[in-house]
């Protein structure tokens, strides 16, 4: 009977994706293929997050959730049983449930473009999000398919370069 054409054609994209990514050894690995993990800088060092930043579907970028935001100077909370992340950092309070696409910053709800998740029994946030709130700027480079995230005082970048998902949330 064969494969059916949608999921041919889906498959043939992805292999050509990570081709040109460089990571064609991924194509043979069940479930893998709309996440790649890429290279995440805080001030142009490696993060030492523990698990990997992931790029979903090319489009999403999603860090370890506590490790990430203590990096970012929060103070986090997870309750792995109501699956709630929650990060203080100057007078800011930002509350992330996994799955969901609405957040609470300061008691206010805000919908974003990427809902924080679970991966591999791992809580993941956007990277985006939090940094911006916390007052960090951040940008994404596909062509290297690297992550910037820059304190206040040390930011260089004139623009984001985050993919188009995210303009509205910004």
């Amino acid at each position: 009977m064969g494969i059916p054409l949608e999921v041919a054609s889906v498959m043939r994209t992805c292999e050509r994706v990570l081709m040109m990514a460089g990571l064609a050894w991924l194509v043979a690995t069940p479930g893998i293929c709309g996440r790649v993990p890429v290279q995440a800088l805080l001030d142009e060092r490696p993060m030492p997050l523990g698990s990997p930043v992931w790029l979903i579907d090319d489009v999403h970028l999603l860090a370890p959730a506590v490790p990430y935001l203590r990096l970012l100077g929060a103070r986090v909370e997870w309750d792995p049983a109501l699956d709630v992340v929650i990060a203080r950092r100057g007078g800011q309070t930002l509350t992330m449930v996994m799955g969901q696409d609405e957040v609470i910053l300061n008691g206010r709800g805000h919908r974003i473009a990427d809902a924080p998740r679970l991966i591999e029994g791992v809580p993941h946030v956007p990277l985006h999000y939090p940094a911006r709130r916390f007052g960090f700027h951040t940008a994404w480079r596909p062509a290297e398919l690297t992550a910037y995230v820059e304190t206040p005082h040390t930011a260089r970048m004139t623009e984001s370069l985050f993919p188009p998902s995210h303009a509205n949330t910004m």
